[in-house]
């Protein structure tokens, strides 16, 4: 009798105390689970887009600075081939009449560039001009001009995001056709700076023709003229004498000294204008900005924390041409 007893007792426990196991949570239980939940799922979420930004940002400079070093890296083997370099880019630019619009120009310089002579006549008796395609068998090569400019104009084309670009423009002998070599057909516009009638340093295009030169788009993400870089370079700065009546260069972002060269009494007696061009160097600095137009990672409105280091070059000038011997 007592043992059925306290089975019934036992059972009766086991049944109230399954009944209160599947009473479940009540409403306040439940609202405070949500809130730390949310709590600790909005932190998470919070830290994951940080990492995710931080990432993309450290990427876009990092992409961004190589493009920087990739672009001195073109521009100072450029300028190396360089026969004359002007130290005031302003007269040659101001002659182009189809350079880039709403540009600065930066650099101007004559280069020889190879000229393929497959297709001249091997006694050249048949071309137009028998004394140019002679020399032009002997040469091999050709000048060209060629005019770095920094502009800070939008664009149509949606590929350029950045605040500033930088623009070489080029403007050779002869056309680019398959047989303008053969034609000796030249680019409208070109006058051969070694004639008679002009020089290197007293160059003016054909006064008959408009220029007809090529524009290319070298970099992207070049900081503004209006974003003020930390260290101030200026040439004189760098030991690089500006000429008399010279500006003042016209953006930090993208700074180029040409060295005037020696002024004493062993070259007095020689041109004005040929002062220039003894122990020629040339310093290039380049300061990038990742910032990007509509994004979110690096807008045009983080320029402290899109600005890259400046990268600098100094490129010795070993042409030869119109120098004092």
């Amino acid at each position: 009798m007592t043992t059925g007893v306290l089975k019934q007792q036992i059972i009766t426990w086991l049944l109230k105390a399954n009944r209160h196991r599947r009473r479940g949570f009540t409403l306040i239980e439940l609202l405070v689970s949500i809130i730390v939940g949310s709590i600790i799922v909005s932190a998470l979420l919070y830290l994951v887009t940080e990492l995710n930004r931080f990432n993309g940002r450290e990427e876009l400079l990092t992409q961004t600075q190589q493009n920087m070093r990739r672009a001195l890296d073109f521009i100072s083997s450029d300028v190396s081939e360089a026969v004359y370099v002007y130290t005031d880019p302003d007269p040659i630019a101001d002659q182009l009449d189809d350079a880039p619009d709403d540009t600065e120009p930066i650099l101007a310089f004559w280069r020889l560039d190879p000229v393929n002579t497959s297709t001249l006549d091997d006694d050249c008796e048949d071309s137009n001009n028998e004394s140019e395609c002679s020399t032009l068998k002997v040469r091999q090569s050709s000048y060209t001009l060629v005019v770095y400019f920094q502009t800070t104009a939008a664009d149509d084309n949606p590929i350029w995001e950045g605040e500033s670009r930088i623009i070489r423009y080029q403007l050779p002998k002869y056309g680019s056709g398959a047989d303008d070599i053969e034609e000796l057909n030249h680019r409208s516009g070109y006058l051969d700076p070694t004639l008679e009638e002009t020089t290197f340093a007293g160059w003016n295009k054909d006064p008959d023709e408009n220029t007809d030169g090529d524009s290319q788009v070298l970099v992207d993400f070049v900081a503004s003229f209006n974003d003020t870089i930390p260290t101030a370079r200026t040439c004189e700065s760098r030991d690089f004498g500006a000429p008399p009546d010279t500006p003042a260069a016209k953006s930090n972002s993208f700074l180029v000294c040409v060295s005037s060269g020696d002024t004493d009494d062993e070259v007095a007696g020689f041109d004005e204008s040929l002062l220039n061009r003894t122990n020629q160097s040339v310093f290039i600095a380049l300061t990038g900005n990742a910032a990007r137009q509509d994004n979110d990672v690096l807008t045009s409105g983080s320029s402290e924390a899109s600005r890259l280091p400046t990268l600098e070059s100094e490129v010795l000038i070993r042409g030869v041409i119109e120098k004092p011997q």
